[in-house]
């Protein structure tokens, strides 16, 4: 508890400026890729930045001394005079009549006292930056190592601190030249703390404060006439502080609170994880402390340290922002597609947004401009305002933590879920898996296996349907066809109005696992999609059928999951604020504050193992994915929680997984996952692998990259699994169905695609491996995804018939006109009623 709540006084009082060090050296480093000069920019960046600081804090450290000069004299004498407790009260009284109070003890020390958390900040980062080791500049070999600049037999010296102390000494002979012996000795004795403390440190990190002592010391030349003077204390209403304090707080409940809690909601299981449940609504504690240290206490700071007229700018400033931040989160929106629990997008993400440029500067001038009239001629709307701002925005943030918070107390049965998976197979018998590969690609099963040959021969008996339809572009509306047949294709779903989705939903997963356990089959089932309509499957809707095994796998063989829930709390503690800043933005500089995923973080591959940041060239990414790694940890995992049985029995198994799902970048040419992936020569010397037969693919950026690279992992995974089931002499009475609930719109095909519809969200995977049979095969048959229960009881059950609604199941209804539903409503928490959310149909 202690831990934590220094964590969080952390976050408000150092946490901005680290983050403030960390842009501005990102986007310095992005700009000169050199890490000497981005230290350089660093530091003078942050020296203008603080220098209204600094300078106002001088005057007040002046104001004091001189104050306490006038009174020193008599002070002397009452200490003379009197002794003991009439000595005591004596000064009390005497400085309660001059107005010198204990506090005052503070503005003396003004300049210390601000140098302090900037120099945690600086510290924080620079010296554990690893992308400063290595990195020369100028005589320094290694700027993450001490310089060691001077070797005298087996001693090494480090110049750079005492040059940074040398400077400082300098520096502060000037500035303290008419000072008294006191404040010389405070400041030098603080110039040897820092040689102390930094002698050994990084070399990077004492380049810094080398060139803030320089800075300091230009300052010093150039204004050693000119002593900054205390201001008259400010009137009228902004003296009062509200309309500040007030836009402030609104600033910091959007940012902070309103908005990543609006992210969280829309899908809480995103940010939850079962083998380690946590309400994500805790997360937030992060962007709030973050957001208070920024819009509420360090421009706090500024505010009053300011005079009326600076008062009266920052006051502007930040009600403007709260005006803008509203109008770009409301009204700009723009959509990135799939976000996932990292924070990240889908692929690499340049975010120009150029176009949004014309109005973003009409939007910051009309506001600005009106919120300057307001200041000048109605101060009270900004106050008023302002207030009803905050309210409203507390109450609404305090509903989305509530909905989080039930939402996720749904979720509490996955406590349970506690068991390994065992699929059992009979040698004499049949089995009949199913294999739903979430999201694979119909089109690219040519592809990759024509570069990994091998893959048809370990798919020998399966027939490829290049021709297969799926009815909807996610899963929600796509995988209930596959469960349970045509009777729950969106169209027909839609037409059982009296019933919810959720439901309809159900009872297309039970479909086939009913009638095969009332066939007597030993009926496995492993991460049913959606089950219970939760994003986490709910297996709890099978209950009421005794022996089906039911489990969840997705995580479970993960070797590298503990490391991985560790570091998924560090990313929220920074990024869930950085995600909502870069949201609250204007379009056009959401590039800038997305970073590609990065968020400004330099050190990001240092930082973020399990989030993959993709290069924007397309061919490298740095970092695991972990959604790939718990997805195809459980293929990988599939020869082990096997059971193999002697007896005749007959089995069904249904496998859903998310390996080809869960898109990043794999090494070529075996497609493993790696924390740092270059394929440059790779994908250069075999450019025409997306080349077969005359027809070309494009697959060049990093998305399409990465989404044929996990559909190949999942094929050489499976690949390996075959050949395991055949070594155990269960290949050939085991039928086995390879289906995606749908595809994924990556504009690779040619004439599938174009400004309104890419097609080939439409064209799942469909293989077939009947019992027996031989040789990879390829059939023109035009086939749906529905088709897969038809296909599953084929000879199994004679003239099948639905368990709950009693027709029949079969093919007969591509016959007919098939309705292709092209709705982009995929989250089951909004699109949950008794029809889909409308949307296009084909």
């Amino acid at each position: 508890m202690v831990t934590e709540i220094l964590k969080l006084v952390y976050l408000v009082l150092i946490g901005p400026l680290q983050l403030l060090f960390e842009f501005l050296f990102s986007i310095s480093y992005d700009l000169t890729r050199n890490a000497g000069i981005s230290i350089i920019i660093l530091s003078i960046a942050m020296n203008l930045l603080a220098l209204p600081l600094y300078r106002r804090a001088d005057a007040l450290q002046n104001e004091q001394a001189e104050k306490l000069k006038a009174v020193s004299g008599w002070q002397e004498r009452i200490r003379k005079t009197f002794k003991g407790d009439e000595r005591f009260m004596m000064l009390n009284a005497f400085n309660r009549e001059k107005g010198i109070r204990p506090t005052d003890a503070l503005k003396g020390s003004a300049s210390l006292l601000l140098e302090i958390p900037f120099f945690i900040a600086a510290y924080k980062m620079l010296s554990s930056l690893a992308l400063l080791s290595g990195k020369s500049f100028g005589p320094i070999k290694d700027m993450g190592a001490p310089d060691g600049l001077i070797n005298i037999g087996v001693i090494s010296v480090n110049v750079l601190p005492l040059l940074m102390t040398a400077i400082n000494i300098l520096s502060s002979s000037i500035y303290l030249k008419d000072s008294d012996r006191k404040s010389k000795i405070q400041l030098y004795g603080i110039a040897a703390i820092f040689l102390i403390l930094l002698y050994n440190s990084p070399s990077g990190l004492v380049f810094y404060w080398t060139c803030n002592n320089i800075f300091s010391l230009v300052k010093n030349i150039l204004l050693k006439d000119r002593k900054p003077k205390m201001r008259k204390k400010s009137e009228g209403l902004v003296a009062g502080h509200g309309a500040f304090i007030a836009s402030a707080a609104f600033n910091a409940l959007l940012v902070g609170l309103f908005i990543p809690s609006n992210t969280i909601k829309s899908s809480p299981a995103e940010f939850t994880e079962m083998y380690r449940f946590v309400n994500p609504a805790l997360y937030l504690r992060y962007p709030l402390a973050l957001a208070v240290g920024s819009f509420i206490v360090w421009v706090g700071v500024f505010y009053l340290l300011s005079s009326t007229g600076g008062k009266e700018i920052i006051t502007m400033i930040s009600f403007g922002l709260a005006f803008l931040f509203t109008l770009d989160y409301t009204f700009l929106k723009v959509d990135y597609g799939n976000l996932f629990g990292g924070l990240f997008y889908s692929g690499a993400q340049s975010m120009s947004n150029t176009s949004y440029l014309p109005i973003t500067i009409a939007m910051v001038m009309l506001v600005f401009a009106s919120t300057y009239l307001i200041l000048k001629r109605k101060r009270d709307v900004i106050l008023y305002v302002s207030l009803a701002a905050v309210i409203v925005l507390s109450i609404m943030g305090i509903r989305n933590v509530a909905d989080i918070t039930r939402q996720i107390k749904d979720y509490e049965y996955i406590k349970n879920e506690t068991d390994l998976a065992e699929i059992s197979l009979n040698r004499n018998g049949k089995n009949v898996i199913v294999i739903m590969l979430d999201r694979a690609l119909g089109y690219a099963v040519p592809y990759i296996f024509n570069e990994l040959p091998y893959l048809q021969e370990q798919f020998s008996g399966f027939t490829y349907y290049p021709n297969t339809l799926s009815f909807g572009a996610h899963t929600n509306t796509g995988s209930p066809a596959l469960y349970g047949g045509y009777e729950y294709t969106p169209s027909a779903m839609n037409a059982r109005a009296d019933m919810s989705i959720a439901d309809k939903h159900d009872e297309a997963l039970k479909v086939l696992p009913v009638l095969f356990y009332e066939e007597g089959a030993e009926v496995t089932l492993c991460d049913p999609s959606y089950a219970g309509y939760k994003e986490i499957p709910d297996l709890r809707i099978f209950d009421e059928y005794p022996g089906m095994k039911t489990y969840i796998t997705n995580g479970r063989y993960n070797d590298l999951k503990t490391e991985q829930l560790d570091e998924i709390e560090t990313v929220y503690e920074r990024n869930l604020f950085c995600y909502s800043l870069f949201r609250a933005m204007p379009p056009c500089l959401h590039g800038l504050f997305y970073d590609n995923g990065r968020y400004n973080n330099a050190d990001y591959r240092n930082d973020y193992r399990f989030f993959n940041i993709y290069d924007v060239g397309g061919h490298m990414m740095a970092g695991y994915s972990s959604d790939f790694l718990d997805s195809v940890s459980v293929l990988d995992a599939l020869p082990d929680i096997t059971e193999i049985n002697d007896d005749k029995s007959l089995s069904y198994t249904l496998l859903v997984n998310d390996t080809a799902h869960s898109e990043c970048m794999l090494q070529e040419p075996f497609y493993r996952p790696s924390d740092f992936v270059d394929n440059r020569e790779y994908d250069e010397e075999n450019a025409d692998r997306f080349i077969l037969d005359g027809k070309q693919i494009h697959i060049e950026t990093s998305l399409q990259l990465s989404m044929y690279q996990v559909n190949a992992a999942a094929y050489i995974e499976l690949g390996e699994w075959f050949d395991y089931l055949r070594q155990q002499g269960i290949y050939d009475n085991t039928r086995i169905i390879i289906v995606s609930d749908h595809a994924y719109g990556l504009h690779a095909v040619p004439g599938m695609f174009n400004d309104d519809l890419d097609a080939s969200y439409f064209n799942p995977v469909l293989m077939v491996k009947d019992f027996d049979s031989e040789g990879f095969s390829v059939s023109e048959e035009l086939m749906t995804n529905a088709d897969t229960p038809a296909l599953a009881l084929s000879g199994i059950i004679e003239d099948p018939v639905n368990p709950f609604t009693g027709a029949a199941i079969d093919s007969s209804a591509k016959d007919d006109d098939l309705l292709i539903f092209a709705s982009n409503e995929y989250y089951i928490s909004k699109n949950n009623g008794y029809t889909f959310i409308p949307g296009p149909w084909y």
